[in-house]
């Protein structure tokens, strides 16, 4: 690796969105590290490096992020692909899930410090913490759907990363699909207070090439962005 390499840590490498945005930093030209859990579910790449190790584990994770320039978040949780009409009709999510974000935001920002780092963006999701303000849902629904242990556990996280002096984006798709990327995917900075007409939609192309661009764009730093492909 080049010493002018630029290298990015990413977290949830091997997931549905995590894998496009490994392609989309690769085909920057930039070196990847993927900590993973499961070191086995990633294909080999030019440019890639992968390092098995645990959320938690924050000694393996300072040491995978060494030489990193930035860290770019794409963990998901099982249970995060419910449909707006789930969220419609309510009800509590099911039992048993650990607090993710939380618990993997506090490795986090200790490995960046640890390592001076201080780029940090985050996959988050519409309707998380103040970006409730711009969904078509509202803090009830969400609060007696079963999103509601999940987006409780992504805003606790974000609050620790917005409490801790670094220069971090989230950055909030509405409902993922598997879609192809959109020539022109509308990108809106939360604090507009900007309202989302109806059920709004994202394709992971789409939010990977937010959260790839996030990382060197200054203009992102400190803010919450939505991506929408699309709108119903």
């Amino acid at each position: 690796m080049s010493e002018n390499t630029r290298t990015t840590l990413v977290l949830g490498a091997s997931g549905r969105t995590g894998s496009l945005v490994v392609a989309d930093l690769l085909a920057e030209g930039r070196h990847v590290v993927a900590y993973v859990r499961r070191p086995e579910a990633m294909k080999p790449a030019n440019g890639l490096t992968v390092i098995g190790g645990q959320l938690d584990d924050v000694a393996a994770m300072t040491a995978a992020a060494a030489g990193c320039d930035s860290i770019l978040v794409t963990l998901g949780m099982k249970g995060m692909d419910f449909s707006a009409s789930e969220v419609m009709a309510g009800g509590p999510a099911p039992e048993g899930r650990t607090p993710v974000i939380t618990m993997a935001m506090s490795s986090i920002i200790a490995v960046a410090k640890a390592n001076d780092i201080r780029r940090v963006v985050v996959l988050s999701a519409l309707g998380v913490g103040a970006t409730i303000k711009n969904s078509a849902f509202t803090a009830e629904q969400i609060a007696n759907s079963p999103l509601d242990s999940v987006f409780r556990d992504h805003e606790n996280g974000e609050a620790l990363l917005r409490a801790s002096g670094l220069d971090w984006t989230t950055v909030h798709p509405g409902f993922l699909t598997s879609g192809p990327a959109t020539a022109h995917p509308v990108v809106i900075d939360a604090a507009s207070g900007r309202k989302l007409p109806g059920r709004s939609v994202t394709s992971r192309a789409d939010v990977a090439a937010v959260l790839v661009h996030s990382v060197d764009d200054p203009a992102t730093i400190d803010k919450q962005l939505i991506v929408m492909s699309e709108a119903e």
